[in-house]
């Protein structure tokens, strides 16, 4: 008989930081297996230790074991991006040889001083990469803003938005489907155009009229779908449809993350069993 050690389950933990009425909060967000979402708004920094907030997650889930992954976001405009096309299939340390290429080449920094990741997509004529970089100094900021929590990983908040969205309006979006996004610190505007274009405008503390007026002037173009979300304006516009949530936004897009590799994965499994 084999035995099998039972595993810790993966949770991840969203984390936002931000200052509301001149004081420093936190917005934490996770989700179980069936993506029951459970939340902590408007938190004091000093409320929970991360020890006490694991503590929190644990019994809330009745998982025997978790591992928590707690993770936050970072604005866009902080992120460096390169989108290359390669003509081969690259492998993992293919990849890890372009990024640092790419990144020594472009940009006017020591490698030594910047955190990269990146995405390869296998396509026709070879291997799609996207790489992003930010400054380490940034991205200990933006740590920091999460105190007393380790952050694991800073995610695009962009892409954080956009998860959210589809969260709370689990529906296929056009694919030029224009999102748009207001708190007490960032305004947002995001639209995909392709499976490789993404066009991000960010703005600081803009309302939802402006950001549209700015986005259509930039791109010459009035979308044909929008829709928007702010904790703070409660408008309806004829230009899109105001999404409203008791969600924590920004920290439930970031407890998303990974959750399309983790659909696809089971699509996978499931497709598998069928043969």
């Amino acid at each position: 008989m084999k035995f099998v050690k039972n595993r810790a389950k993966e949770v991840n933990v969203g984390i936002y930081g931000i200052v509301r009425d001149g004081k420093q909060q936190l917005d934490v967000v996770w989700l179980d297996e069936r993506d029951k979402v459970y939340q902590e708004k408007q938190l004091l920094p000093a409320a929970y230790s991360q020890y006490e907030m694991i503590s929190l997650i644990h019994k809330s889930l009745g998982y025997e074991r978790l591992n928590a992954k707690f993770i936050s976001v970072i604005p866009p405009h902080h992120i460096w991006s390169r989108s290359l096309f390669l003509p081969t299939i690259l492998t993992h340390q293919e990849c890890e040889q372009q990024c640092a290429y790419t990144l020594q080449n472009e940009l006017p920094v020591p490698l030594d001083s910047v955190f990269y990741d990146y995405s390869a997509t296998e396509v026709a004529e070879g291997t799609y990469l996207k790489i992003y970089a930010v400054m380490q100094k940034v991205a200990q900021e933006q740590v920091a803003g999460c105190a007393p929590y380790h952050i694991n990983i800073l995610d695009n908040a962009a892409l954080a938005i956009k998860r959210a969205f589809n969260f709370i309006m689990p529906e296929d979006f056009p694919e030029d489907t224009l999102f748009l996004y207001r708190d007490e610190s960032i305004s947002l505007a995001i639209q995909t155009k392709t499976e490789i274009e993404q066009r991000i405008l960010q703005l600081n503390q803009t309302g939802l009229s402006d950001l549209y007026t700015v986005f259509c002037r930039r791109y010459n173009e009035q979308p044909a779908h929008c829709y928007a979300y702010s904790n703070i304006e409660r408008r309806d516009s004829p230009h899109w449809r105001l999404v409203e949530t008791s969600y924590p936004f920004m920290a439930l897009g970031a407890a998303l993350w990974s959750a399309e590799e983790r659909k696809k994965e089971e699509s996978e499994k499931t497709a598998e069993s069928l043969h």
